[in-house]
């Protein structure tokens, strides 16, 4: 593995490779594989990524953005479970950068900065605040729809505990052109509709 991703330019691939060796570091395998060398190789890789992961989050097109969101939360797994110091470093940092940047997808945005919430990187208040950005005025509804579907990712447990970010979301909701809203709306259904049936009729609840 160490010989292939050192001649492979494919760093997505390289992204993928972290999840079955975290877990093959935390639970062990059949083959009994040391695992100093499986550390070594891990760290290895996770170098690679950290170094990799900005460049390869730019101008996305919405299907590899799609397919970059999952990987951004598989590498935060992976550190997790091995609890990687670089959980705690220069991947936090990593992720800042590409939730700053204004060149990546919304959908790749809003993934990093829900991952900085959930890391416990950036506080309530940071996160609301960026969220408020990324659906100002200057952002077109599409663009803060993607954002907020790549904020939420399925779940809208974030937004049933905090009244702060799920009041951002409402009143973004609220503001957008009659035209605006009726393009939007699909982006959002899609969003919302994959939330269990409790969080959604709790988000009901709190919104009436």
């Amino acid at each position: 593995v160490e010989a292939h991703a050192a001649h492979d330019p494919d760093l997505l691939q390289v992204i993928d490779t972290l999840g079955p060796l975290a877990r093959a570091l935390r639970y062990g395998d059949v083959r009994g594989t040391d695992a100093t060398a499986l550390r070594r190789v891990f760290d290895g890789l996770v170098v690679r990524v950290v170094s990799g992961v900005v460049i390869a989050c730019r101008s996305l097109a919405p299907d590899a953005a799609a397919a970059m969101v999952e990987r951004l939360a598989a590498v935060q797994a992976a550190l997790a479970l091995v609890d990687h110091p670089a959980r705690r470093g220069e991947w936090p940092a990593v992720l800042g950068i590409v939730a700053e940047r204004g060149d990546e997808h919304g959908l790749v945005r809003g993934r990093a900065t829900r991952l900085l919430h959930d890391g416990g990187t950036w506080n309530r208040q940071r996160v609301g605040a960026h969220l408020s950005r990324a659906l100002s005025v200057g952002a077109t509804p599409a663009q803060g729809a993607a954002f907020v579907e790549g904020f939420l990712a399925g779940s809208g447990t974030v937004l049933v505990h905090d009244r702060e970010l799920l009041d951002v979301i409402d009143q973004w909701i609220s503001a957008l052109a009659p035209d605006a809203f009726t393009s939007t709306v699909p982006l959002l259904r899609r969003t919302f509709g994959a939330f269990d049936t409790a969080e959604r009729r709790q988000l009901g609840l709190l919104l009436a």
